[in-house]
């Protein structure tokens, strides 16, 4: 059963920041920009591949259409060869499916540039978001920040120790 492709509309609704929840924005905004880079080279692959899959029908028509002027003694031009390939029905079908395709990557692109421009913008809500709450953004609060960090340091090297014993 194959996999349903993720909502283009899902994504766009996570670009909007909650300023009341920025510890999960910031965590999650990587696990969306992944999910939507995922996403983009999938599609990406999907659209060099039909790229290919065209050209080799033009070869496969275009082959056929000589076969077919040559068993009934008709001279052909390339000119008219080529038309002829490019308004057979599968080649139009194929061409139809590659611009389809193209703008589906181009909006994934775009979305993903979004991400990436909503952690930037996630990095400098932080700082504003304190100062609001009345924090320090200076010394103070790495120094609060680099103590938290010493203690979790130390509560998992205490576990550690315990589970050596």
């Amino acid at each position: 059963m194959a996999m349903k492709a993720p909502s283009l509309d899902k994504y766009r609704a996570l670009l909007a920041i909650d300023k009341d929840d920025l510890d999960t924005q910031m965590s999650k905004n990587t696990e969306y920009y992944q999910q939507v880079g995922d996403e983009h080279a999938v599609l990406v692959s999907e659209l060099a591949t039909l790229k290919r899959e065209l050209e080799e029908a033009e070869v496969e028509i275009g082959q056929e259409l000589r076969r077919e002027a040559a068993d009934n003694q008709e001279k052909i031009t390339e000119a008219s060869l080529k038309e002829r390939v490019q308004t057979h029905s599968r080649i139009k079908k194929l061409n139809r499916s590659i611009i389809d395709l193209k703008l589906e990557v181009d909006q994934w692109g775009v979305l993903l540039t979004s991400f990436n421009m909503r952690a930037s913008m996630l990095k400098h809500q932080v700082p504003l978001a304190l100062a609001r709450r009345g924090h320090s953004i200076g010394y103070g609060l790495r120094s609060d920040l680099a103590k938290q960090n010493e203690e979790r340091e130390g509560e998992l090297r205490r576990r550690t120790f315990k589970e050596r014993r």
